[in-house]
């Protein structure tokens, strides 16, 4: 692809790798039907196709342009909203389970299964890591 590298570029160029994808799935390598026992990746490929080209539609309305610019300037006045890793982690789900486990188990931080194995080094002895 040549030329001025834009938004709506990077979604173009993105809507012809997916299409790509969809073709690859596709009986006759033409999108319109999937090829036996690629059903599932087809049918995912068309929706990703469809959204994208929503989303390249959607680009072209000037409500969009105009929050995306209004999110840009004041993302530059504010800077970036920080990255809080706690919301990455799933409600209920423990932090640090597997090493918690391991610990019950009478391992220490510095000695965990696996962190003591040892390795064929190539035209030598073996050594052991840790």
């Amino acid at each position: 692809m040549t030329g001025e590298i834009t938004r709506k570029s990077v979604l173009i160029e993105a809507l012809q790798i997916m299409r790509e994808e969809l073709n690859i799935c596709s009986d006759g390598y033409n999108g319109l039907i999937p090829k036996a026992g690629m059903e599932e990746a087809w049918d995912q490929a068309r929706r990703k196709v469809q959204i994208m080209q929503d989303l390249i539609h959607a680009y072209e309305s000037e409500q969009v342009r105009k929050a995306l610019a209004d999110w840009q300037k004041e993302t530059m006045e504010k800077g970036p909203e920080p990255l809080n890793l706690w919301n990455l982690i799933p409600p209920g789900r423990p932090l640090f389970s597997q090493r918690q486990e391991a610990m019950k188990d009478g391992h220490t931080v510095n000695d965990m299964p696996g962190d003591q194995e040892e390795w064929p080094v190539p035209g030598g002895d073996d050594i052991r890591i840790g």
